[in-house]
């Protein structure tokens, strides 16, 4: 796989020259698609990505999206982005945003909450996107303000948008089977074998970074690897296309990597690309060599064996119960061969 990273105006023509992060603007993403990608033959399978949170943050690049836009105009950049990734998405495809309230003040300094998660699904909805689910990500560690008229925020938004009903979702690899056993005897037949349905409430950490720091990734807004992990096993198999508009330091495409699938990224800002080359890539690769998927899927086919034979066990203690209970004149045939059966092997 080349994941040299290039400017999008010069893409090399051959399939392997797509695959890593790129140098430029996610509104001009047919730059960098058009030779491989179409909308008769889309070449994604799912985008996780974070866009810029309007005045929030200034990542300091004059074309930016986000900082210095009107906050309509910054609407509209963000839908016609995620119109054309739509148009690159495979009709199994599905869409990740990561996305916070905002906090504009107005021209007298005063400011009011702007629910961008809604505003934003509402523009993704008008373009031909689904929205399937909200998961709230408690992340725990935020930047420390404080302001009247509102609480700490300690979470942010997780949609997750589909093109077509024929989308991929692999639940059963994140099914929870933690904190079961005290139940399996008992009540066997009430569980699915495979655990429990995951929640829609994802705790995970955000990195610490700065002096205190263990790692060398450093951006205003960085995802947590275990984050984007639950994203791609949810909705990508290996071999994958997996794509970031708005890349910043490379994590959905670094952990995508990791995990089989071919990343695609655009990322505005020069230094965030160099760092996803010296750091994070090679940071993410060496530090997480676990196979959780493996490892659950190995404890998932563990609980699934245990509680099918405790309802077994379960059942024919049952039908010995009953067949004790009814006696040898019971009506029921079944119940009359289980007796046979037991008066015969004492």
């Amino acid at each position: 796989m080349n994941t040299r990273s290039q400017s999008v105006s010069k893409v090399s023509p051959a399939p392997d020259g797509l695959f890593g992060l790129h140098e430029g603007d996610a509104r001009k993403l047919d730059y960098l698609l058009g030779k491989f990608s179409s909308e008769r033959e889309p070449l994604l399978t799912c985008t996780i990505t974070s866009p810029p949170y309007g005045n929030l943050k200034n990542y300091g690049h004059p074309d930016q999206v986000g900082w210095g836009q009107p906050y309509d105009e910054y609407l509209t950049s963000l839908r016609s982005i995620f119109r054309n990734v739509r148009k690159h998405t495979r009709d199994d495809g599905s869409l990740w945003v990561v996305v916070d309230t905002l906090r504009p003040h107005n021209e007298e300094g005063i400011w009011t909450l702007e629910p961008l998660p809604f505003q934003l699904s509402q523009q993704l909805t008008e373009v031909g996107w689904s929205l399937r689910d909200i998961i709230i990500w408690k992340k725990n560690k935020t930047v420390p303000w404080a302001s009247p008229g509102r609480l700490r925020n300690a979470f942010e938004y997780v949609m997750f948008f589909v093109k077509t009903e024929s989308f991929k979702y692999r639940v059963d690899r994140l099914r929870e089977t933690d904190r079961l056993e005290q139940w399996w005897v008992k009540w066997p037949e009430r569980y699915n074998p495979l655990g429990k349905f995951p929640e829609n409430v994802w705790e995970i950490p955000i990195q610490t970074q700065g002096q205190w720091s263990s790692t060398s990734i450093q951006h205003a807004c960085p995802l947590p690897p275990d984050l984007v992990e639950r994203m791609l096993f949810l909705s990508t198999d290996p071999g994958d296309v997996v794509f970031d508009p708005f890349a910043g330091s490379g994590v959905v495409l670094a952990e995508a990597e990791r995990l089989g699938r071919r990343p695609v990224g655009i990322e505005l800002v020069k230094k965030n690309k160099d760092m996803y080359e010296r750091f994070v890539r090679p940071e993410i690769t060496k530090r997480r060599g676990r196979d959780r998927l493996a490892e659950q899927q190995a404890h998932n086919e563990y609980l699934y064996n245990t509680i099918l034979k405790l309802r077994v066990v379960k059942y024919g203690r049952q039908l010995l119960d009953g067949a004790a209970k009814a006696g040898p004149d019971s009506p029921s045939p079944l119940l009359a061969i289980v007796t046979a059966d037991v008066k015969k092997k004492s």
